[in-house]
C-alpha cells in the first residue's frame, strides 16, 4: 500500500473549500444548501457497515434546524428503514446521523433530507434525496438522446454522469428563434417518478454557451411532452456553478427533456454546453407509530389495545413505505398518510410483513372511506410479495393528482419483523411490485402523536449495541480528557527522569541510575546518560557528527525478524526511551499536538496509539464506518483535529471498466477519514468517489485479480 503523503494538504483543501470542489454529485446538492455530504450522492463500493451519515449545510448553522431529531432519514432498499440518533459534531458545522444497523451487499441506500429553519432568521433549505450503493456499482441504464452532441469529449451522457469535470455539448446556437437544442432522460424498466425541482450546473469554460432560456418538459409513456417550467434570460456568474429551479407537479413522468432555446451570448457562442442536469424528485413521508410491549402477533393484538389508537409509544417519519428491520420484538404499528397519485389509472398494491398486517385503503382522503386491500395473515420475509395470496390488492382505479388516504396495521410478536407496502402503477406488469412506493408521492397524516421520537427511543436501546457493531463505528480518541490535560508541546521530548515515571501503559521504562563509565555489548549495563538498558538492546553507533539537528532520533519498530524495538536516540547514540513490542510499531513520531503516536496492530486491527511527554499511553485513534486502518498514516493537527488514512477491500467486476478486467477482482480502495479533536468522523475521501479507476492503469495491473486502488495523485 502506498503512502500518502500529501494527506494534510489534500484533507485540508476539500475540508476548506467542499462547496467548490468536483465530486460525483454534480451540483444539486450545493444550490440546494448542502455544502458537503458522505456518503456523496451517487458513491458506489461504499462499505455494508457504513453507520454514519453526514450533512453540513451551506448557508445555516446546524443550530438553526428545528427538527434536527428528523431531517435525516436512511433507507436501504431491502434492509428497510434504518432508525438512528441525529447530533451536532464538535465542530457545530457537521451534523451525525449514525445508524448502529449495517446494510445489506449490493444494496441501494437513500437517504432523505427535510430540514426546517425558522424563516424570519434563515433562508430555507430544500429539501433533497440521493442515493448511493452498497458493496457494488451504480447502475444508470436510463435512456439518454439529444438533438446533438460532440463526441468523443462532450457526449449527451456526460449531462448525467454525476462529474463535473465532463460536460455535454450540442454544435448549435440557440438563439431564441431558431436553432432550438434539447437533451432528455427516460427513465430505465418503465418506472416514473414525481420530479418537482431540477438544477442546471454550468460548463468549466466558455460561458457565452450556458443555457440563458429554456423549458422543461415531462415526458409520456406515448412519448407526448408536457411543459412543466419555463425560465428566460438566466445567468451563471461562474463555472461549474449549479442553479436550482422548483416548480409544482403531482405527475410521474417517464422521463423529462431540457430544451434550450438561447445560449447565454448567441453572437459569440459556437455551442450550447452543459455540465451536469440532475432530476430531483419530490420528497414526502407517511407517520409511523408504534405501541411498545404487546404480545402477540395478531394485528387485534394491537387494535384491542387500551392505548391504542391515541397513546403510542413512539413516532416518526416514514420517506417511503418501508419500516425498520429487525428492530424489536413484541410490538404494534400503524403507518399513515396519503397519497397523490401520479397518473389516472390502475394501481395495485402489496404489502409484506412479519408478522401480520393490514392494508388499508381510501377511495378518497378521507380515513372513514378506507377498506381493507390487502393482508399478511402469516409472516413474510422482508420484501417477499407472493406468500399469501392475500398479499395483493385487487386493480384500483385512481385519478391523477387526486389524495387518497392510505393505512397498514402491523404486529410484530418474537422473532425478526419488517413492514413494506409496493405498488405498479398505470402500464405496469402486475405479478409484482414495480416499486416500494416511494416518498415523492407521500404526505404524511397531519398533527402526527404524542409518542417519542425513535431516534430518541434508540439512544436507551441495548438491542442496537453488540460488540461488533460498538467496535465498527469506534471513530474517536479515547480519554480525550485526560489526553488533553497530560499532553504538553515542547520542541524536544524528555528524557526519563524518576520523577517522570509515572507509567500505567505497560511500557518497558527503565528508571535511570547513576552513570557507570559504560556498557558492554551483549550484557545488562547503563548507558552513559544513565539509562539502564537489557542484554538485547539494539546499540547505536554514532561514527559521524558533524553539527546535527538537535531533536532526537526515533527508530521505529518493523516487526518480525529481528530486534522488535522502538527507541529515540539522542544525537549521541544514547537512549533517551525504548520499548520492546510483541508486534510492528511503525510510523513512530511527534504529532503537531505534542502527542507522541505509533501504529499498533493490537485489540483486532490497525491503529494508532498517543502517548504524552511522560511516555503515558493516553489516546488511541481508530478509523470507522466500516473502512479498517491503513498502517500509513496519521497526522493530528495543533488543534487535535486528525486525519487518517483507511482501506476497504470489495470484489469488483473489472470487466465493466476495460476489456480483461476480471469479473471478480479484489480491489482495495484508499480513504482518508478526518475527525474533530473530540473523535467525531466530519469528513471522508473516497477514491471510488473522485478518481476515475481508469486512471491508475499506468501505475498498477487492472487485470490482475487484486490490486490497490490508492491513487498516485495523491502522491
Amino acid at each position: 500500500m502506498k503512502r500518502l503523503n500529501l494527506i494534510l494538504v489534500v484533507a485540508g483543501l476539500i475540508l476548506g473549500a467542499v462547496d467548490a470542489r468536483a465530486q460525483r454529485d454534480g451540483g444539486a446538492q450545493q444550490a440546494l444548501g448542502y455544502a458537503y455530504l458522505s456518503p456523496l450522492p451517487g458513491s458506489q463500493y461504499c462499505s455494508a457497515q457504513t453507520c454514519f451519515v453526514l450533512v453540513r449545510f451551506a448557508w445555516v448553522a446546524p443550530a438553526a434546524v428545528t427538527n434536527l431529531a428528523q431531517c435525516i432519514q436512511v433507507t436501504g432498499a431491502s434492509s428497510g428503514l434504518h432508525p438512528g440518533t441525529t447530533r451536532i459534531a464538535s465542530d457545530n458545522q457537521t451534523v451525525i446521523f449514525e445508524t448502529p444497523s449495517g446494510f445489506n451487499q449490493n444494496e441501494l441506500v437513500t437517504v432523505t433530507l427535510t430540514p426546517q429553519v425558522d424563516l424570519t432568521t434563515n433562508t430555507a433549505i430544500a429539501p433533497y434525496q440521493y442515493q448511493f450503493m452498497i458493496s457494488g456499482a451504480m447502475t444508470n441504464a436510463g435512456v439518454i438522446t439529444a438533438r446533438g452532441d460532440n463526441p468523443p469529449n462532450a457526449t449527451m451522457a456526460m449531462a448525467f454522469d454525476d462529474n463535473l469535470s465532463t460536460e455535454w455539448q450540442d454544435l448549435i446556437v440557440p438563439n431564441g428563434n431558431t436553432n432550438f437544442s434539447w437533451i432528455q432522460y427516460v427513465y430505465p424498466g418503465g418506472g416514473m417518478h414525481v420530479v418537482n425541482c431540477y438544477a442546471l450546473t454550468s460548463a468549466n469554460d466558455n460561458p457565452a454557451g450556458d443555457p440563458g432560456s429554456w423549458q422543461l418538459y415531462g415526458v409520456t409513456a406515448a412519448t407526448n411532452l408536457i411543459l412543466l417550467d419555463t425560465q428566460t434570460n438566466q445567468i451563471f456568474s461562474n463555472r461549474l456553478q449549479p442553479r436550482a429551479y422548483t416548480f409544482t407537479n403531482t405527475t410521474a413522468y417517464c422521463g423529462y427533456r431540457l430544451l434550450v432555446t438561447r445560449v447565454n451570448n448567441p453572437a459569440t457562442a459556437t455551442s450550447v454546453q452543459l455540465a451536469e442536469l440532475e432530476l430531483i424528485p419530490a420528497t414526502g413521508s407517511l407517520l409511523w407509530e408504534c405501541w411498545l410491549g404487546l404480545a402477540g402477533s395478531a394485528v387485534t393484538n394491537l387494535t384491542s389495545s387500551p392505548a391504542y389508537p391515541a397513546s403510542p409509544s413512539l413516532s416518526d417519519q416514514l420517506p417511503s413505505f418501508n419500516g425498520p428491520v429487525n428492530w424489536a420484538q413484541n410490538y404494534g404499528a400503524r403507518v399513515r398518510g396519503f397519497i397523490t397519485a401520479p397518473n389516472t389509472g390502475s394501481y395495485q398494491f402489496w404489502i409484506s410483513s412479519d408478522d401480520n398486517s393490514e392494508l388499508w385503503f381510501s377511495t378518497n382522503a378521507n380515513p372513514s372511506n378506507a377498506s381493507l386491500i390487502a393482508s399478511v395473515p402469516g409472516w413474510t420475509s422482508p420484501q417477499v410479495w407472493n406468500t399469501y395470496a392475500s398479499q395483493q390488492s385487487v386493480p384500483i382505479n385512481l385519478q391523477s393528482g387526486q389524495l387518497y388516504y392510505i393505512e397498514a396495521r402491523h404486529k410484530q410478536g418474537p422473532g425478526g419483523d419488517n413492514l413494506a407496502v409496493g405498488w405498479s402503477m398505470p402500464g405496469q406488469s402486475s405479478s409484482a411490485p414495480s416499486e416500494i412506493i416511494p416518498g415523492e408521492v407521500l404526505s404524511p397524516w397531519p398533527g402526527g402523536s404524542s409518542g417519542t421520537p425513535l431516534d430518541i427511543a434508540l439512544k436507551s436501546s441495548a438491542r442496537f449495541t453488540t460488540t461488533a457493531q460498538a467496535k465498527a463505528s469506534r471513530s474517536r480518541v479515547l480519554s480525550v480528557a485526560t489526553a488533553s490535560a497530560l499532553v504538553t508541546t515542547s520542541a524536544q521530548w524528555p528524557s526519563l527522569t524518576k520523577s517522570s515515571l509515572n507509567d500505567t501503559s505497560g511500557l518497558s521504562l527503565i528508571t535511570p541510575l547513576t552513570a557507570p563509565s559504560g556498557t558492554v555489548p551483549g550484557q545488562d549495563g547503563i548507558m552513559p546518560n544513565g539509562v539502564s538498558v537489557p542484554t538485547d538492546f539494539p546499540y547505536l553507533n554514532i561514527t559521524t557528527s558533524n553539527n546535527p539537528d538537535p531533536e532526537y532520533i526515533f527508530i521505529d519498530n518493523r516487526g518480525g525478524n529481528g530486534d522488535p524495538w522502538n527507541v529515540i536516540f539522542d544525537n549521541s547514540g544514547q537512549p533517551v526511551w525504548y520499548s520492546k513490542y510483541p508486534d510492528e510499531r511503525r510510523d513512530m513520531k511527534v504529532q503537531h499536538n505534542g502527542v507522541m503516536t505509533m501504529l499498533a496492530r493490537d485489540q483486532g486491527g490497525d491503529h494508532f496509539n498517543g502517548f504524552n511527554t511522560n511516555y503515558q499511553q493516553i489516546v488511541q485513534y481508530w478509523t470507522t464506518n466500516g473502512y479498517i486502518g491503513d498502517e500509513h498514516e496519521l497526522q493530528v493537527l495543533a488543534d487535535g483535529t486528525y486525519f487518517m488514512t483507511a482501506l476497504l477491500t470489495e470484489t469488483v467486476d473489472m470487466s465493466r471498466y476495460l476489456a480483461g478486467g476480471l469479473t471478480n477482482a479484489s480491489v482495495t480502495e484508499s480513504v482518508i477519514q478526518g475527525f474533530t479533536a473530540a473523535g467525531d468522523l466530519i469528513f471522508q475521501w473516497r477514491a471510488w468517489d473522485h478518481v476515475n479507476i481508469l486512471d491508475e492503469q499506468q501505475f498498477i495491473g487492472l487485470t490482475s485479480s487484486s490490486f490497490d486502488f490508492s491513487p498516485h495523485e495523491l502522491h
